[in-house]
């Protein structure tokens, strides 16, 4: 391998690891049992790390990701997560997290809020995070998500210039970055070609799994067409690295810098969910990457071991109030809860308010109660400390 090839995205993708009888490739020591293990999880899910990702794990004494490295923690099936039965966990979901059917005008179009609409392209990542709220579509084998093909593309657009209102289009996934330059310029001037549409935006974890990605031509492309945001994926400060500055300097390069760069974190159990990490990590994104720390979510119900990754929503809470007037106002983020029903700003009282409410259900399992956009009271199920 050679500096250029491990620069280049492409090879990054070509040499991901993705399968349990590749691990010694990596890592010659790593033990047999969690091989094992890992072959179990992968016969129903994917899962992928690019050799950019690998390079910033902390190593044990044995040669291995330590499982207390937060990249580590929310990359490595086994090693760094484990899937479980919690009543909030994927396998045992009740209902979607997000897509409703009656939002879905096609397979891969989502019309949940009134004048913005997201397009799922593709059905794939460039890193697939173990707490994915779209691992319905990302990551399960068997998923029934409709994908990107030309007919449901064609669908999608004429259903965006057939409703006038709608002024925002999303390209969202899995990762809209893993297609090729070229499929996603014609797919930029489909949108920009009915005349509603005002802004443009793209969410990406590319930045911090494979920087190599942002390379000129992309950036040309968005600056061409106006693309108005990246929303940027950042979990902990050690995805922020020199690599993913020389990545944001191609904007400023190519007179592009200042198409707005929107960090949204999740919050994650064992990763971030520390005052100071919060901190390091919003400082860094603010002052030294220009990257304006948007939204901190709430890990999500319904997803993939969640008793491992699910704080309390009163814990961000307490770390957002912890870090107010220790740092700028406009490197704090939005802390957020995300509904099937729309998302909800999170009050920062900590008992809450009489439109946001700490409660329980009737089986004792926490709950927040809150009234959303619509005025209408919702349910949400918490997570514990």
């Amino acid at each position: 391998m050679t500096n250029e090839e491990f620069k280049d995205w492409r090879w990054q993708e070509r040499n991901s690891l993705r399968s349990a009888s590749n691990i010694r490739k990596f890592f010659p020591k790593f033990p047999e049992n969690e091989i094992m293990q890992i072959a179990e999880y992968e016969k129903k899910r994917r899962w992928g790390i690019t050799p950019y990702t690998i390079s910033l794990m902390t190593i044990d004494s044995e040669g291995n990701p330590s499982s207390q490295d937060p990249i580590v923690r929310q990359t490595f099936p086994i090693r760094g997560f484990k899937l479980d039965t919690a009543i909030d966990s994927y396998d045992n979901k009740k209902q979607p997290n997000w897509e409703l059917q009656s939002e879905m005008p096609t397979p891969i179009l989502q019309h949940k809020y009134t004048k913005k609409v997201i397009l799922r392209v593709p059905n794939a990542c460039l890193g697939y995070c173990g707490y994915c709220f779209e691992v319905e579509r990302t990551e399960d084998k068997e998923s029934k998500k409709g994908s990107i093909n030309g007919l449901l593309w064609q669908k999608s657009m004429q259903y965006i210039r057939y409703n006038p209102i709608i002024s925002e289009v999303i390209l969202s996934g899995g990762d809209p970055l893993l297609m090729d330059n070229s499929s996603i310029e014609s797919k930029i001037v489909d949108i920009r070609n009915i005349p509603s549409v005002r802004a443009i935006r793209i969410h990406t974890r590319t930045l911090t799994f494979n920087p190599f990605r942002i390379d000129d031509e992309l950036v040309n492309i968005l600056k061409k067409y106006k693309v108005t945001e990246l929303g940027l994926h950042i979990s902990h400060s050690d995805e922020l690295t020199s690599n993913v500055a020389e990545a944001l300097q191609k904007f400023n390069e190519c007179g592009y810098g200042n198409i707005l760069k929107m960090g949204q974190t999740p919050l994650i159990k064992g990763v971030n969910d520390d005052s100071h990490i919060l901190e390091e990590l919003f400082m860094r994104m603010y002052s030294d990457f220009q990257i304006k720390p948007y939204y901190l979510y709430h890990g999500l119900p319904w997803s993939p071991a969640s008793l491992q990754y699910r704080t309390s929503v009163k814990k961000g809470v307490i770390l957002m109030n912890s870090l107010k007037r220790h740092i700028p106002s406009v490197a704090l983020p939005e802390y957020a809860i995300v509904h099937h029903n729309g998302k909800h700003t999170v009050p920062l009282e900590e008992n809450g308010t009489p439109e946001f409410q700490y409660t329980q259900d009737d089986a004792r399992n926490p709950i927040v109660r809150f009234k959303n956009w619509k005025g209408n009271w919702e349910t949400y199920l918490d997570g514990r400390d």
